[in-house]
């Protein structure tokens, strides 16, 4: 049987290159509860909430980071955290917050959460229009490297680091907050220049 040239190159990069599916774990930010818009606009004085959410695959336990106002969202006041009734916590997001994902008195290999999950919001107050361009970031606790979680096959004390998202406070045509991804940069555009 005769293999072309051109079967023969994508059945080498398939050996070769790693697969990718879709974004990595990571704790991020949307400005909705459905989880896709990176963009919380600031339109009149009043409450703003901010969706927290942990994206990935597999069954988690638990993750642990903060999620401080930006120093450049000069216009809000921090108003509280609410997290998933079926979560439990400790903290909250200004200082470091440990949550929990399965309720109290229920072991993990009961009810392992299933990754993408909904985590909770984060409430402000604004009390005028803010800055444009404010990056609004998930971050480490102070004592850790990076954020962490933990699955329920991990030993105990186990912490296992994830990526960070974030959202951007008053985007502008200047800081979009999903910046279009060159071509060269992406998995297909290597796919694409092998036939060029």
């Amino acid at each position: 049987m005769k293999i072309s040239r051109g079967w023969f190159a994508a059945l080498l990069l398939c050996l070769i290159v790693p697969p990718v599916f879709g974004e990595t774990e990571k704790i991020t930010l949307y400005a909705d509860a459905a989880g896709t818009d990176c963009s919380v606009t600031e339109t009149v004085p009043g409450l703003v909430s901010v969706y927290m959410f942990h994206l990935g695959s597999g069954d988690r336990a638990m993750s642990r980071f903060m999620a401080p106002k930006p120093t450049c969202w000069t216009s809000a006041v921090w108003a509280g955290d609410l997290v998933s009734p079926d979560m439990w916590y400790t903290g909250n997001t200004q200082t470091g917050l440990t949550v929990f994902y399965q309720a109290p008195g229920v072991a993990c290999y009961q009810a392992p959460m299933s990754l993408p999950t909904y985590i909770g919001t984060i409430s402000y107050f604004v009390v005028s229009i803010g800055p444009s361009c404010c990056e609004y970031a998930v971050l480490p606790i102070p004592a850790a490297a990076s954020v962490q979680a933990a699955d329920c096959n991990s030993p105990f004390g186990t912490l296992l680091a994830i990526g960070a998202g974030k959202v951007t406070i008053n985007e502008t045509e200047d800081c979009p907050c999903n910046p279009p991804l060159a071509i060269e940069e992406t998995t297909w555009g290597r796919v694409k220049s092998l036939y060029r």
